[in-house]
């Protein structure tokens, strides 16, 4: 079975990153972060150890930055083991770009890179920067291990604060900090030793969660506005007030808008007429919320030049709302294919995305205001069944989004295979698509040529070992949240001759690379149901006059259920089949009965077939 998940927002990370191979070792990182009370400076230094060859990505360093996270005093120089320098990395050496992700044309992110690679080894990278933010909201938000590759021998957090102020300490995998005081200064420090991250396992929560971390929110924060983050209503007050003079439109904006919706009664066609015509006129850009881009450009902004981030796009339909007197709430939200934990009780900036909620009578509507693709009024696999906060005046909240139902999620598909006697095959497959798998398709055909579909298609495995030839996706509305697509295209390698007899494999077999219970270390997460049905014709050369290896079956628990018939007349050997995963997260109690579940289901499914004919 193929696994296809939605296409995704790309956010950067806070930390500097580094190559992900291995035979590198952080020796030594340090982050000393200095509140004046108006300004944060967070001073961060690195030692690397390159070990031998296989470690040279690492000495490709890419350093993140943003406008309202400057990045100053960048040194590097390489060191021999014993402290000899070699070379230091001079200015011309260092590049700066923008961070460009696959879904935008262009991003606020930056990046400044550069290498320095030597070849007598182990040798040592040191380097150095500042980063400088007068607006800020959290004060420090550090993760020492920075991925599953590289070990971390030693890092430490110095946090420097005026005496008296106040904040929110959040803290994971560390030891409580020491604590001094000297003349009007409070220091913090948190230090980790030999420390490596786990390693990301199959539909495990996100890595981060895992990974040790300290975050530090002041009460009183500033960020465009004075801000407090005593609860969620006071850190909802603040986004709201800084959205709340954005919603300008000009003049021709507003007369375009009630020339589309005024012959309209009914508010819900008000509000589609209003998000397809976002969707016509407006591009996707990426400027990061986790950067700290937390203010979106202003209505007028977006009528003008077409473009926006998802907060600029949203803050934008809600202005196109409001014209017409249709209220509707900003709403933030950690998106990605599986939620993460939402820290209920530290009220503080969490989330990655945006998108609006409109309140309805007796309906709310939920609208993704960065795709042009997606249909109206449909809960995306990203921002499905999690916690997200409602901006409001003197009301914001969290509450949990609607999950994606099995109605939401189901594949069919109709393969026609013809089976050569040589062993290879020529198929032709029919499919409706939703929920993921509708997402990716969906946003695929709107960005790639036909060339590069071919090649997704591929990739994706719904033909094992395809190529393919012919693919058409077809939608019958924009608002149909499922595709049709069709493939044709040849299989090699699809049987074998056993004697007189030939052994069929399955065309496309369910199959997860899951750990075996005895090697897993975190729980199971399925975000939302999978629920397939296919049905398979192989149409061979000659009159089947019998078949084994490969028989009807049928197996349910409360993880899911599987089912497959089998049947053949003349030339034709049909497989009907039903898979059903059910969402859960599941605990590493549990998954050693998933895994039996999902293993006795894999095991049945990848049997081949043994054809008889005359």
């Amino acid at each position: 079975m193929k696994k296809i998940l939605p296409l995704l927002m790309l956010f950067f990370s806070f930390l500097p990153v580094v190559g992900q191979i291995q035979d590198c070792e952080i020796l030594n990182s340090s982050t000393e972060v200095t509140f004046n009370g108006h300004t944060v400076t967070e001073t961060c230094s690195y030692i690397l150890q390159i070990n031998n060859a296989k470690g040279t990505n690492y000495a490709e360093i890419t350093i993140p930055y943003s406008s309202g996270r400057e990045l100053k005093s960048l040194e590097a120089q390489i060191e021999t083991i014993n402290g000899e320098i070699i070379r230091k990395l001079k200015k011309k050496d260092i590049e700066y770009v923008n961070a460009f992700s696959h879904t935008a044309f262009f991003s606020d992110n930056k990046i400044a890179k550069f290498k320095l690679i030597h070849n007598t080894y182990p040798y040592l990278i040191k380097y150095s920067f500042v980063y400088v933010q007068n607006q800020f909201i959290d004060l420090a938000h550090w993760y020492p291990v920075t991925n599953e590759k590289t070990p971390v021998k030693e890092a430490e957090l110095l946090l420097k604060l005026p005496v008296g102020c106040d904040i929110s300490i959040r803290q994971q995998g560390v030891d409580e900090p020491s604590r001094t005081t000297k003349e009007d200064v409070v220091t913090y420090s948190w230090v980790i030793k030999n420390q490596a991250a786990p390693k990301h396992e199959t539909m495990a929560p996100p890595l981060r969660e895992f990974l040790p971390f300290v975050r530090v929110v002041p009460k009183d924060f500033y960020y465009r506005l004075k801000g407090r983050a005593d609860d969620w209503i006071s850190y909802g007050n603040w986004l709201y007030e800084i959205n709340a003079p954005l919603k300008n439109l000009p003049a021709e904006e507003k007369q375009k808008v009630h020339s589309l919706t005024d012959h309209l009664s009914s508010k819900r066609e008000k509000t589609k007429v209003l998000y397809h015509y976002l969707q016509d006129n407006c591009r996707y850009i990426n400027v990061s919320i986790e950067q700290g881009g937390m203010c979106p450009y202003p209505a007028s902004y977006v009528s003008h030049n077409k473009y926006g981030d998802c907060k600029a796009l949203t803050n934008y339909m809600q202005a196109l709302l409001e014209e017409v007197g249709i209220p509707s709430v900003y709403t933030d939200v950690y998106a990605g294919d599986i939620p993460i934990n939402i820290m209920e009780e530290t009220p503080a900036q969490q989330f990655n995305h945006v998108f609006l909620c409109v309140p309805l009578d007796g309906d709310t509507v939920w609208l993704e205001c960065t795709s042009s693709v997606m249909p109206f009024d449909h809960p995306s696999t990203s921002t499905q069944n999690r916690k997200v906060l409602l901006i409001e005046k003197d009301n914001s909240r969290l509450i949990q989004t609607p999950s994606l139902s099995l109605g939401d999620v189901e594949e069919q598909y109709k393969h026609l295979v013809h089976v050569d006697p040589d062993g290879t095959g020529f198929f032709q497959t029919s499919a409706i698509l939703k929920g993921g798998a509708f997402e990716l398709v969906a946003e695929m055909n709107s960005q790639l040529d036909d060339r590069h579909k071919a090649d997704v298609m591929e990739e994706l495995g719904i033909i094992n070992g395809a190529d393919i030839t012919t693919n058409r996706i077809n939608r019958s509305h924009r608002d149909t949240a499922w595709v049709q697509l069709e493939l044709e295209g040849s299989i090699n390698h699809l049987a074998e001759k056993v004697g007189n007899r030939l052994l069929v494999k399955p065309i496309h077999a369910f199959y997860w690379r899951l750990e075996k219970p005895l090697e897993r270390t975190q729980p199971l997460v399925i975000p939302y149901p999978t629920y397939e049905q296919d049905t398979i014709d192989y149409i061979f050369p000659n009159t089947i006059q019998s078949i084994s290896g490969i028989r009807a079956a049928q197996v349910e628990s409360v993880y899911g259920k599987y089912s497959r018939a089998v049947m053949f007349q003349g030339k034709t050997l049909r497989v009907i089949r039903q898979l059903l995963i059910n969402p859960g997260c599941y605990n590493l109690k549990e998954y050693a009965d998933f895994f039996k579940f999902t293993k006795e289901v894999a095991d049945i499914d990848n049997q081949k077939a043994l054809i008889t004919y005359n």
